[in-house]
């Protein structure tokens, strides 16, 4: 059980301009930075080996830098090209004051601490540093009919994350190399349209600990295709493929380990393969109503897993895991007037996992099911009010059995001023029930529960001052944004 207070500041910034240089063709040079802060106290109950009590401060810090260059040239209304050159940079950075006392359990409701003597003090510090540098080139044509889009990417990430343990200190360093090449036709003729497409992806990460060395190199081919047919003004039919990659975050490849307390740790798996997911989906649409029937097969998810250590501790780490298969039924409808806008989301999934625990193989196949409401008033022509309430009953991901959730958030706005002023306000989960409160977990011999009672209920205001309007607004252009994900996921 733990209870936690934190408070923070986040700045963004962005800038940019462009220059024409012909009348079809633009350079432009864009800025975007961001600096996060927040302080952290928690306090921690926990029985692992023993009970411990802890205490945690704790200063997270987090600044981005990202700039790019582009070039625009517009052949004509159907051909352009783009070339877009970026160079980003991330620092974050965490102080951890941590101590750990042993309790004393009378009864459930009596405990004390062992004379209120610091069993453990420590002074955790992790830091990660990124350099990214990407080129990106897009071209785009009509050729006879034929709607034509190549391109080429390129990127780098230089990266040295280190953890620092009362002064014992792990640093891993990781150099990042990859590039794509892609190119994709597409057509229409009468009510029937199509679309096909392929694209090669090359990466070669090579990682140092502490005078060792990992070197990995991935190949991957990703075809896409579609088949549409319009019936008639109010009925349309398609059916999809297509194949997509997701490399682990930085974060899940480190290989430095993460201090908890006593007995707990986490660390990442160097050796994480890409999770490579086939799509097949066949999609409906009849006036405000959709449909989609999908297979999903994915191959080296990623999940995280806790395995005992000699010591009693507990280490917590990410891996691939087997095939996981997914029958999903997806049904939306959209309704809107004067006064009204409406949007109904709605899924029913049949998942399929198979793991070992044990001496035995294990199969997971639990339907589960979900709903997302999201409706508008407009009251008074100047007054908005939202509502969106959600839910899903008990779910499966990969391994892990999650607790059923429940979430509503209120809103409402309106403009003052000609439209330049805006005030609104935000109600944020009223039922205390959006978070899974809890979690299990089986694989090998380890078996894992987690039950956590989150509340984050909060209220939040909003106003904004437009000083003026652009009738055109300003289109940022980046080649990054996948890489600097990376950099943020599971940190």
């Amino acid at each position: 059980m733990s209870n936690s207070i934190s408070a923070g500041d986040r700045y963004t910034v962005f800038a940019g301009m462009n220059y024409a240089l012909t009348p079809k063709s633009v350079i432009g040079a864009q800025y975007n930075g961001s600096f996060y802060q927040v302080d952290i106290n928690e306090q921690i109950r926990q029985t692992m080996v023993q009970r411990l009590y802890g205490s945690k401060q704790m200063t997270d810090r987090v600044t981005r830098n990202s700039t790019s260059a582009s070039y625009l040239w517009q052949r004509n209304d159907n051909s352009q090209l783009l070339v877009i050159a970026d160079y980003a940079s991330m620092r974050q950075k965490d102080a951890q004051n941590l101590r750990e006392y042993l309790m004393i359990v009378n009864n459930e409701n009596d405990v004390s601490l062992t004379d209120n003597t610091i069993l453990k003090h420590y002074l955790v510090v992790n830091s990660n540093d990124y350099n990214i540098v990407t080129a990106t080139a897009m071209y785009n044509f009509v050729s006879r009919g034929w709607n034509n889009k190549m391109g080429i990417v390129w990127g780098h990430t230089g990266s040295i994350g280190t953890v620092l343990l009362n002064e014992v200190s792990q640093t891993c360093k990781r150099d990042n190399d990859w590039s794509g090449l892609y190119y994709t036709v597409s057509r229409s003729w009468d009510k029937w349209r199509m679309n096909a497409g392929l694209r090669y992806e090359y990466d070669y990460t090579r990682t140092d600990v502490e005078g060792s060395s990992l070197n990995k190199t991935y190949h991957n081919l990703l075809p896409n295709a579609s088949v549409g047919l319009q019936l008639s003004p109010d009925i349309d039919l398609a059916l999809y493929y297509r194949r997509t990659l997701r490399r682990p975050s930085y974060n899940e490849l480190r290989s430095t380990h993460n201090y908890i307390n006593s007995y707990q740790y986490s660390t990442g798996n160097p050796f994480l393969r890409p999770t490579i997911t086939d799509h097949f989906a066949l999609n409906a649409n009849f006036k405000g109503f959709t449909a989609s029937l999908s297979y999903s097969l994915m191959d080296d998810a990623t999940q995280r897993i806790m395995v005992h250590l000699g010591s009693g501790a507990v280490l917590e780490y990410p891996i691939n895991i087997m095939l996981f298969r997914a029958w999903s039924l997806d049904l939306g409808y959209n309704y809107s007037n004067s006064w009204l806008n409406l949007n109904v989301q709605s899924s029913a999934t049949l998942p399929h996992t198979t793991y070992p625990y044990f001496d035995i193989i294990r199969t997971e196949s639990s339907p589960f099911a979900s709903i997302n409401v999201n409706a508008q008033f407009t009251v008074a022509r100047r007054y908005l009010i939202g509502c969106n309430l959600f839910g899903s009953t008990p779910w499966i991901s990969g391994f892990s059995q999650n607790a059923s959730i429940v979430g509503l958030n209120l809103s409402a706005r309106t403009t003052l001023c000609q439209g330049r002023l805006l005030l609104g306000v935000n109600l944020n989960d009223l039922f205390q029930r959006s978070m899974s409160p809890w979690y299990k977990t089986r694989y090998m011999n380890i078996y894992n529960e987690n039950h956590t009672d989150y509340d984050i209920r909060g209220i939040s205001f909003m106003a904004r001052w437009t000083f003026n309007t652009i009738s055109n607004p300003f289109k940022k252009r980046s080649g990054n944004d996948a890489t600097l994900q990376r950099t943020q996921d599971n940190n």
